[in-house]
């Protein structure tokens, strides 16, 4: 199981670490290369737990403890549900900007306007939902 978590985990902050370098270069925000400190190691993480089913008890405690609060809290429903999926929605729906703008404080979030952006932001909430199923299978057939 631990296969298909890593995949998903994977694309999941593959798919990230490329809307934050292309949103760090439309918005002239660098502080969006940070996420390559998290996601590059995770990403060689998972790989390593995966290709090594006989994993030490550490790398699987790091596997899960990466995994699961930053690729699925922070990555999947902090960035991926809240920061791009409601905004969207909330944007689209006409609410008043007063709503949009105590929710998404403008200056650190940008309504939309680059769909290739929203797009690659929205995919996050979507990839979040199979690496959550896949975590909580393997997680109830390891305890």
């Amino acid at each position: 199981m631990y296969q298909k978590v890593a995949f998903y985990s994977n694309v999941l902050l593959v798919l990230t670490s490329i809307h934050h370098v292309y949103g760090a270069y439309i918005y002239n925000t660098p502080w969006r290369f940070n996420i390559l400190y998290f996601s590059i190691p995770i990403i060689i993480l998972n790989i390593v737990v995966q290709q090594q089913v006989s994993t030490k008890r550490v790398g699987k405690y790091l596997f899960w403890i990466s995994n699961l609060l930053f690729t699925v809290c922070q990555i999947g429903l902090f960035e991926g549900i809240y920061n791009h999926l409601l905004k969207n929605v909330l944007f689209f729906a006409g609410p008043h900007q007063a709503l949009l703008n105590q929710l998404f404080p403008p200056d650190t979030y940008f309504m939309p306007d680059n769909l290739f952006f929203e797009i690659t932001g929205i995919l996050q909430a979507f990839l979040c939902i199979p690496l959550i199923y896949y975590c909580s299978i393997s997680l109830k057939r390891n305890s």
